[in-house]
């Protein structure tokens, strides 16, 4: 929704801002670093001038303890008898003077050595201290910055933390209503299968219906061949009866000119015992052929009626 992706989008906001923030923080740690490392090294400088200042004073000390010990030699000759030392006190005291020219030369330029690297250091403590005293306060500057974005990034955590409480919220929600929807599409999906099985069962009978009529169209088709057949037929029987009526009709007109002759040779045939005997046989014949003729009519009226009445 709207409100999740501008949740989300305040989210990646804020990341960002974050993941700038370490950077800087990043970035100060090491200049930080760098400038512990400079103090590091100048600290290292100041001691070892002050080493070398060590040196030089143990070099005068020592001089002067090499002086003392000349001169106690020359104490511990001039206490003695010096008439047999004569020569060996000369020497001596002419070594000690310059010994003593030369100590005074080195305690000169030791004393203006010193001075002038006491100046040196001097400055350069001094150097150094306004240094450490720029990196201190440049380090409580970035302490403090890093103490602001600390402070930053952890209302932007608590910030972050709302977000995904609200974000968690609003999915929830979404969740919930997913699983409706998900439930109405199940009772959707399942109204969707019965109608499914309801068309499969329509198309069932779609095809079995289809196949029936294929069946009935088939029994048409043989029902209309039978009826040509029984056409056909019923043809032959018509042209049969009509031939069986022709010959009735013949038989009919045979008869009744037999009728006629009988009535017009009836005295002839009274008379003659053989002729009546001839027509009796006579008239036996014809009527067996006529009942013959209207029983093969009847059975053939039988028939007919028999036969369905087709399209």
């Amino acid at each position: 929704t709207a409100e999740v992706a501008a949740k989300d989008a305040e989210i990646k906001s804020k990341t960002v801002e974050l993941e700038a923030k370490m950077l800087e923080i990043s970035k100060n740690q090491e200049e930080i670093d760098s400038k512990d490392s400079a103090l590091t090294q100048k600290q290292e400088e100041f001691d070892q001038k002050v080493q070398e200042v060590s040196r030089i004073s143990q070099e005068i000390i020592n001089k002067f303890r090499t002086q003392a010990n000349k001169l106690s030699k020359y104490h511990k000759f001039s206490c003695l008898d010096p008439r047999p030392h004569n020569d060996l006190k000369s020497d001596l005291l002419e070594q000690t003077q310059e010994d003593l020219k030369q100590l005074s030369e080195d305690l000169q330029n030791s004393d203006s050595a010193i001075t002038t690297l006491a100046t040196e250091y001097d400055q350069k403590i001094l150097s150094l201290q306004e240094e450490i005293n720029g990196l201190k306060e440049e380090k409580q500057n970035l302490d403090q910055s890093n103490e602001d974005t600390s402070r930053i990034i952890e209302e932007n955590k608590a910030k972050e933390k709302e977000l995904m409480r609200q974000t968690e919220v609003i999915v929830n929600k979404l969740k919930d209503k997913l699983a409706k929807q998900k439930a109405k599409s199940k009772k959707s999906e399942d109204l969707l299968l019965k109608a499914e099985a309801e068309i499969t069962s329509l198309r069932e009978q779609a095809d079995g219906s289809k196949a029936h009529s294929e069946q009935l169209e088939m029994m048409r088709q043989e029902a209309k061949t039978e009826s040509n057949v029984l056409n056909s037929k019923i043809q032959k029987l018509s042209q049969q009866l009509k031939d069986k009526d022709a010959q009735i009709t013949v038989l009919t007109q045979e008869i009744s000119q037999e009728k006629s002759q009988k009535l017009k040779t009836e005295e002839d045939l009274i008379q003659s015992a053989k002729s009546k005997e001839d027509l009796t046989t006579q008239i036996q014949e014809t009527t067996e052929k006529l009942a013959l003729s209207e029983s093969e009519k009847t059975a053939l009226q039988k028939e007919i009626s028999k036969i369905p009445e087709l399209e």
